[in-house]
């Protein structure tokens, strides 16, 4: 193996050529590490979110879909847009 002086840099390369053992638990060890700091994360860094979701459905038996669209749904999207809280039908 050719020695050179380049500092630090080449004096890592050098050992992780020659332990490949060394390199390699080192590795686990950073890995390992990782994965403990990522579960002692507080909570609070990911909140809680839940999205209010309703859906209505209804049916009207015996009718082809444009009546149930002009009876029905046309008269349920009227009522459900009156409200003020409502951010998308």
């Amino acid at each position: 193996m050719r020695k050179t002086t380049g500092g630090i840099v080449s004096f890592l390369t050098e050992l992780a050529l020659s332990r490949k053992s060394v390199t390699v638990m080192v590795m686990i060890l950073l890995l390992g590490l990782g994965v403990y700091s990522y579960q002692q994360l507080q909570q609070e860094l990911f909140p809680d979110i839940t999205f209010g979701t309703i859906i209505v459905g209804a049916s009207y038996d015996q009718s082809d879909p444009t009546t149930a669209a002009t009876e029905i749904t046309d008269k349920l999207e009227g009522a459900v847009l009156g409200r003020a809280s409502l951010e998308r039908v």
